[in-house]
């Protein structure tokens, strides 16, 4: 149907646009569509059907384009972008006094913020002003007249704020345009467009009432030849009910009308969709589109999207389609989006993604934003990492894994001092200890924290808002993120691109607005400016520039509108989707909130629409589950199919095809289930075969034999390479800790990954006090603890009351200087701190308290004599000086180096105890584990503690281990006696002495393999209990794969 003032009965209006552009008049129309896309099209389709191709001018416009650029003619103003727009709506809202609003106590958040922004957009473009909101509220009850009074309050304060600047949203635009008196709109009008002598709107479904005026007085200026092409068809109210409104509307201004006699009309298909779908009938299924129309149903919604691009390729490659004439429509894009990516790239089919992508979803730029972010934040580890992980800032060499690695380590969580003080005074007290941060390391991160200290210096000061626009240029400029965006990959240039532009672009109108409403050089801090960049990138948003003709068009079904594609996938049709639930917008208030049933109308036209845009084949196509949520076929889909017989596409018909390497790659391992190898005659371009055998095989050694001599099985020196072989003879003469033996001793692959590869996990850093650095603390207070009794000859052991209560004050006076560290400063370590000093200050419930006990009540002969003694290259502050010795112990042919946390002595038969002490003990060493060479901790403990006193001239035999657990437990904290010899052994120091000696020989073996080059998994029965389930490797090792 064609809408009109004209007195006519009917028109040819595809003929008339027809003669004036193949008669080159093309000057004399004003075409007006619904789409940006649509604009485009029919820019593309005038020239194309243009003498010679080639016109002067084109009148192409949308409405918003139109009453714009009608609107700049009269008053210059600032367009105000919806990023803009956001911005001020927050600035109005909390400088609003609030009532339905007020429970917010940091501010109403940012998602209710959009939706209100949304409506008051809404408002405006139906004319629909704040005291027409304020007049309808008094009318509603309770919650809703507070919240639409809110609304109203905002809304006015937001026309203020952005009338005051003169920057206008499209709604503005409307109000103004609209009281302009006609004369000067018809001046106006004659400026712009003075040639026109027929304006066509094409493709449009509703107007608002400002939109109809508009419409109303340029169908005047052109003497009525103003025509609508409105697509109404009031015998099928399911479809098109919601127009009745709009069609009244538009008579009310004297429209009516008039038969269309353009040759396009409707298709024969298309009729019937407009008269008979969604409509009850008992007619036949109309079966002429049978084999042009497919039903696509895939298990889940993955596999819907790699039907529709198995159905494209196959398109593409057997029919030779070019893809620019295929189209795939979405109801919720933004839902498919990620998705459709991610296969259509891995099927290799070209696309052009209409999607807009949020700029706070950039790379490029989050990364600038977190690079601010480091500044508001004081240095919060988490804003370096996130800004400098990325490949946009590699220009200023940040190594964030190092400095994630530093950070984790010393637990620095935020604030620059803290980075710089921690670093130094770790450097300060340097150490080779395996777990110690290497000294250019450590270096490295100070180095970095400076940069990136000099580097948002500039922007740590209040800056006027034309300072702070010329330094962001700058940083974008010094940082080379530009060149590195132009020069990129491939695969995200052209959107990396996109979304740079679009952020200047936003800043700078952004910048310039606040101008415009700043006083004179009035400045602002960074956070001000932050939140004003978060708050607008979070509504702006980008897409790649569509290129023409090229790629398959995904789009959504608003943009679809008045286009036509020969193959058109309408997909995602699952109720909740297409149709969408009815979910109304909370913040429309009494007469202005959109019905339910007319939610259900549009939806249902929105697929009408889209069904009316192909002309060779149709697919539709729907899934069954989203992840683990079932998910029930489209009602729009299920009144189709009652119209109209199709096919049905399903994975079963490409089950015989591969689109994809991978899928070759699929097909061919499902082969090995029936042939141990894959003959020749399976062969193909995109395959290997003999390397493809060679993994196969080495498959199933891995996983069958994982311990057999092979060099895939960590046997690494059977590859007969010289430099593996001189990288693992250093291994010979090196010093060697007992955790690192024992890692051998458990797992050899764990021993490589961690000693040779030197591959470490990386957690993130935290304020709490894990079990090593508490237990590192109590390791020192009774190192000094027993360092001051030992100096004043103090003797727990049965001492007096007055012994005992002197003994009290000096380790909880030592406790406490301690613990007055960073460490214990915040309040998740609070409790820690208790547990060692007293709960409540009570120090009878302490750790020191119950350990002071304990030691005062130690049956034993033996006298707590040497601390912390230190053996080998183990650089610390906080070693025995009597006992300990820089020189390696030495045990056959191996060296050792550790520290032995306390031996007591027994003088009357000379001999000593190993006492190591244990923040908790879940699990003791078993006499298997020891005898097997698994726990070699406390034999050679005994082995070293006989070396350094017989270097001493001491003849002191080996006695006793035990295992003292600190734990904050009146039962537990205690001595545990280890058995590691036979209990009626007659001979006890020649068991010992003979432990000792086949622990030794037991490292030699151990060293000899780590030195061949043996690095096979772990071969103990009980793996997980003992190795696997502490291992931090467990994501890149292949145990799982095996049968062990």
């Amino acid at each position: 149907m064609i809408l009109t003032k004209d007195k006519i009965k009917s028109i040819d209006l595809i003929g008339e646009i027809d003669n004036r552009i193949s008669q080159g008049l093309v000057n004399k129309l004003l075409i007006v569509v619904p789409t940006n896309r649509k604009l485009r099209s029919v820019k593309k389709d005038i020239i194309n059907r243009s003498p010679n191709k080639s016109v002067t001018k084109i009148n192409t416009e949308t409405i918003s384009t139109l009453a714009t650029k009608l609107l700049q003619e009269v008053k210059p103003f600032e367009q105000l972008s919806e990023a803009a727009a956001s911005v001020f709506i927050k600035q109005s809202a909390e400088s609003t006094k609030l009532n339905y609003f007020i429970n917010y106590k940091s501010g109403i958040p940012n998602g209710t913020l959009d939706r209100i922004k949304n409506v008051i957009s809404e408002y405006k473009k139906h004319n629909i002003t704040p005291e027409k909101l304020f007049n309808e509220s008094v009318s509603l009850e309770s919650s809703e007249k507070l919240k639409a009074q809110d609304i109203s309050a905002i809304y006015k304060k937001f026309k203020s704020l952005t009338e005051e600047i003169n920057a206008y949203e499209i709604g503005d635009v409307y109000e103004h345009l609209i009281n302009v008196d006609k004369e000067k709109f018809n001046a106006i009008f004659s400026k712009l467009f003075n040639q026109v002598e027929l304006v066509a709107l094409l493709g449009f479904d509703q107007f608002t009432v400002p939109e109809v005026k508009i419409i109303s007085s340029i169908s005047e200026f052109v003497n009525n030849k103003l025509y609508i092409d409105f697509d109404y068809n009031q015998y099928n109210p399911l479809i098109f009910s919601h127009l009745e409104d709009t069609s009244k509307l538009l008579e009310s201004f004297d429209f009516h009308g008039v038969e269309d006699k353009s040759l396009y009309e409707f298709t024969e298909f298309t009729q019937a969709v407009r008269e008979k779908l969604f409509l009850q009938t008992k007619k036949r299924k109309i079966s002429k589109y049978k084999n042009r129309i497919k039903i696509i149903s895939g298990r889940n919604t993955e596999e819907e999207i790699e039907l529709i691009a198995k159905q494209i390729k196959t398109l593409i490659v057997d029919d030779n389609v070019a893809p620019h004439n295929i189209a795939v429509v979405f109801n919720l894009i933004s839902e498919y989006s990620p998705i459709v990516k991610d296969i259509f790239e891995k099927y290799g089919i070209p696309f052009n993604l209409t999607d807009r992508t949020s700029l706070d979803q950039s790379i490029p730029v989050t990364s600038f934003i977190n690079v601010l972010e480091i500044g508001e934040n004081n240095f919060y580890y988490k804003n370096i990492f996130r800004a400098f992980s990325g490949r946009f800032l590699k220009h200023y060499e940040i190594d964030v894994v190092n400095l994630n690695y530093v950070a984790s380590k010393l637990k620095i969580i935020s604030g620059y001092r803290n980075w710089i003080n921690t670093i130094e005074n770790e450097l300060h007290n340097q150490s080779n200890d395996d777990e110690k941060i290497s000294a250019g390391r450590l270096e490295k991160a100070l180095q970095d924290i400076a940069k990136i200290h000099e580097l948002i210096q500039p922007f740590n000061k209040k800056l006027t808002p034309i300072e702070f626009y010329n330094l962001l240029i700058k940083f974008l400029t010094e940082s080379q993120i530009t060149i590195t965006v132009l020069k990129g990959d491939e695969n995200y240039r052209e959107e990396d691109i996109a979304a740079l532009i679009t952020f200047i672009e936003t800043i700078e109108e952004l910048l310039h607005l606040i101008e415009k409403q700043s006083k004179d050089d009035e400045k602002y801090s960074l956070t001000f400016y932050l939140d004003q960049i978060k708050t607008a990138c979070s509504w702006a948003r980008f897409n790649i520039k569509g290129r023409s003709d090229f790629g398959v068009l995904v789009t959504s079904v608003n943009e679809i509108r008045g286009l036509t594609s020969d193959y058109l996938f309408i997909a995602g049709l699952n109720d909740g989707i297409f149709p969408t639930r009815y979910n109304p917008e909370i913040f429309f208030s009494g007469s202005f909130a959109k019905k339910e049933i007319t939610h259900q109308t549009e939806e249902r036209f929105h697929f009408y629409q889209s069904l009316c845009t192909w002309r060779k084949s149709l697919y539709l196509s729907t899934s069954s589950f989203n992840r683990d949520r079932e998910l029930i076929h489209s009602i729009f889909l299920k009144d189709f199919v009652k119209l109209f017989e199709a096919e049905e596409i399903t994975h079963e018909n490409f089950k015989d095809s591969a689109f994809t390497l991978e899928e070759v790659q699929i097909n061919y391992g499902s082969l090995i289930g029936v042939n141990s190898t894959i003959n020749e005659d399976a062969a193909t371009d995109l395959i290997d075969l003999n390397d493809l055998n060679k993994k196969i095989a080495a498959q199933k050694v891995r996983t069958s034999t994982p311990h057999i001599e092979n060099s895939i099985n960590g046997f690494v020196s059977l590859n007969n390479d010289s430099i593996i072989t001189l990288a693992l003879d250093e291994f010979k003469d090196r010093e060697y800790s007992i955790s690192q033996l024992e890692t051998y001793a458990k797992c050899p692959f764990k021993y490589f990954l961690q000693y040779v590869l030197k591959l470490s996990d990386i957690g993130e850093p935290t304020e709490e006090v894990e079990p090593i650095e508490l237990g590192s603390i109590i390791h020192k207070i009774l190192y000094e603890f027993y360092s001051e009794l030992r100096d004043q000859k103090i003797s727990l052991k049965n001492c007096t009351e007055s012994e005992f209560q002197k003994a009290q004050k000096i380790i909880f006076s030592i406790g406490e200087r301690n613990l007055d560290s960073p460490l214990f400063t915040s309040e998740i370590s609070f409790y820690e701190r208790e547990k060692i000093l007293g709960i409540d200050g009570n120090q009878k419930d302490s750790i020191l308290y119950q350990f002071l006990k304990n030691e005062r009540e130690n049956s034993d002969n033996s006298i707590p004599s040497y601390f912390e003694v230190a053996f080998g290259s183990i650089e610390s502050r906080i070693k025995d000086p009597t006992l300990s010795s820089s020189q390696s112990i030495i045990g056959g042919n191996v060296k050792f180096k550790g520290k032995i946390d306390r031996i007591d002595v027994n003088e009357s038969d000379s001999t000593f105890d190993i006492v190591d002490y244990k923040l908790s003990l879940n699990s003791k060493p078993t006499k298997s584990d020891i005898s097997d060479g698994i726990s070699l901790q406390l034999p050679l403990y005994m082995f070293a503690a006989k070396q350094l006193f017989e270097r001493k001239e001491i003849q002191f035999s080996p006695s006793e281990v035990y295992l003292y657990s600190l734990k904050f437990n009146e039962n537990e904290l205690k001595r545990h006696k280890i058995s590691i010899i036979p209990t009626k052994s007659e001979n006890r120091d020649r068991e010992i002495e003979n432990l000792m000696n086949e622990t030794i020989t037991k490292i030699e073996l151990y060293i000899e393999s780590i030195v061949k080059g043996e690095f096979p998994l772990t071969s103990l029965p009980d793996r997980e209990r003992k190795v696997c389930n502490f291992c931090n490797f467990g994501k890149i090792c292949r145990v799982e794969e095996t049968d062990l």
